[in-house]
């Protein structure tokens, strides 16, 4: 099983008091999203997803629309890779998705410090951890039976 980890694209920033959730993709944002819709689909990055889970943001979600729609697939959102979320509800997420009984791809479209947070700690002691993702960037890794290491690192995102 492959699970990608995403940032959402470049986004515009908060207008006058716009919560952090409403702010929308800036229109590079919008290019990059359909450019990696692009690329998902054509397995730029290895199998394509089967599954998408977003942060109820809505940038995240514009980032999950894109790619679900080259998709053909629904857009699951979830808290757990929120603008609240800690490490720990990501890689709970995670590790439910290793036991679900549908171990096709998945994506998951959230924020930093989060989704780079959790590259770096599935790629301790394997890999140099990467920088923190640059918007619209991320990193895709596959399920091993290693318990200390059960993802293992597989390709960059970007």
């Amino acid at each position: 099983m492959r699970i990608y980890v995403l940032r959402h694209a470049h986004a515009d920033p908060a207008g006058h008091h716009q919560p952090d959730a409403d702010r929308t993709l800036s229109v590079r944002g919008e290019a990059w999203a359909r450019r990696l819709a692009k690329d998902f689909a054509a397995g730029r990055f290895g199998p394509a997803p089967t599954r998408i889970f977003a942060s109820p943001a809505r940038r995240t979600m514009q980032t999950a629309e894109a790619i679900a729609a080259e998709l053909a697939l629904p857009i699951s959102p979830d808290a757990r890779i929120g603008l609240r979320a800690e490490l720990e509800d990501l890689i709970h997420l995670a590790n439910e998705l290793l036991r679900a009984p549908d171990r096709g791809p998945a994506l998951l479209v959230g924020h930093n410090p989060t989704v780079s947070d959790a590259a770096a700690f599935w790629c301790r002691g394997l890999a140099p951890p990467p920088e923190p993702f640059a918007p619209g960037h991320g990193m895709a890794f596959d399920a091993n039976n290693d318990a200390g290491h059960p993802w293992h690192p597989a390709s960059r995102v970007d």
